[in-house]
């Protein structure tokens, strides 16, 4: 079957009547003061809804009710919390939550399913974006780094690497550490993995933050997942709107095959007032793949913050106006899609989609 947006008639539908559908939890120290940049999974099959409940030692209510389902929603969020004696929760952490396909909440787990421990991202693990390559999840995330180089620079400045993870259940992840290649010789950032081979090599869409054409989405590939990744250049560019300064532009969630070759990829465009504040809008494109991978067609911008919960933040990290996405799926005719409010929340929305 093969999908498709009206884009003339392409409306938002705000889930659980725009309410978050996950807020920070004051009696965990890990997400006491955020949650957001949500990744998601959308799982049918049984084995694979056996191994998650099975990884997170469910209780049984919850075990049943997945069986019921026609299939389930696996989120997978930033969370910062409060720095403590012990810990500084400050430094981002990866929890787990899971969801129906409608994104009504079931569960969500207690304790982190991911925290920063190695050097290429002692400061925090950021931005997941997963893909399943055959019987493999495979995530795409941002290492917050205070190192520099990954060649025990003495420099004193932090670093942004794009980091990889397998995993089989999406609760136990096997990390890899950087991309290998030039791709984290720079800043970079907002990497999202295709589900297929495109022209017999994985792709990626990513983000540098320096160099040639930075702060645009760019593709990349790599014979294999684990080697040595190349950048090809710029796909894409911010589009200029004269009311806002400046204007930029990453990926969101990983593009989404719909038939035909094709495939449609929601990403964010940040923006600058002339008085210094940001904005982060959604776009949608197309994107053409039967060869060199295109952009066909672009919805800018299908959404921007509105509501209470998406335009004010919270007060002690002061981040307004923000929409960000990390992750999509298609259920039913529709194609659902968690997001975060203000670098604060988490919320649910979803858009109609025709067949052809």
């Amino acid at each position: 079957m093969n999908l498709s947006v009206s884009v003339d008639k392409m409306k938002v539908e705000r889930l659980n009547g725009g309410r978050p559908i996950l807020r920070a939890v004051r009696y965990h120290d890990w997400e006491n003061e955020v949650v957001f940049n949500p990744a998601c999974v959308f799982l049918e099959d049984r084995d694979s809804i056996a191994r998650v409940s099975e990884s997170l030692s469910l209780p049984e209510p919850v075990a049943g009710k997945l069986e019921e389902l026609k299939g389930i929603c696996i989120v997978i969020y930033r969370a910062q919390g409060r720095p403590a004696k012990a810990e500084d929760y400050r430094r981002s952490r990866f929890g787990i939550a899971i969801f129906t396909p409608t994104l009504n909440l079931i569960y969500r787990h207690p304790a982190p399913i991911m925290t920063p421990e190695f050097d290429y991202e002692d400061l925090g693990v950021e931005d997941p974006r997963i893909t399943r390559i055959d019987d493999k999840f495979v995530m795409l995330y941002a290492g917050y780094s205070s190192h520099r180089a990954l060649d025990d620079s003495e420099s004193t400045s932090n670093k942004i690497n794009i980091c990889i993870a397998f995993s089989d259940d999406l609760v136990k992840w096997e990390k890899k550490g950087p991309l290998k290649g030039k791709l984290n010789e720079i800043d970079n950032k907002n990497a999202a993995l295709f589900p297929e081979k495109l022209n017999g090599s994985y792709c990626i869409l990513h983000r540098p933050m320096e160099g040639r054409d930075p702060m645009t989405v760019h593709l990349a590939h790599s014979e294999t997942l684990t080697g040595d990744w190349v950048d090809d250049g710029m796909l894409m560019s911010a589009t200029e709107v004269p009311k806002f300064r400046k204007s930029w532009i990453g990926a969101g969630a990983p593009p989404l095959p719909i038939g035909n070759n094709e495939y449609l990829a929601i990403y964010h465009t940040g923006h600058f007032n002339p008085d210094g504040t940001r904005e982060y809008d959604l776009g949608l494109c197309k994107l053409k793949c039967d060869g060199e991978p295109e952009v066909t067609e672009r919805v800018e911008f299908f959404m921007r913050p509105e509501t209470g919960s998406e335009t004010v933040g919270n007060k002690s990290l002061g981040v307004n106006n923000v929409l960000f996405i990390c992750g999509a799926y298609v259920f039913q005719d529709h194609l659902y899609f968690p997001y975060a409010g203000a670098d604060t929340l988490i919320l649910a929305a979803r858009i109609k989609l025709t067949t052809q």
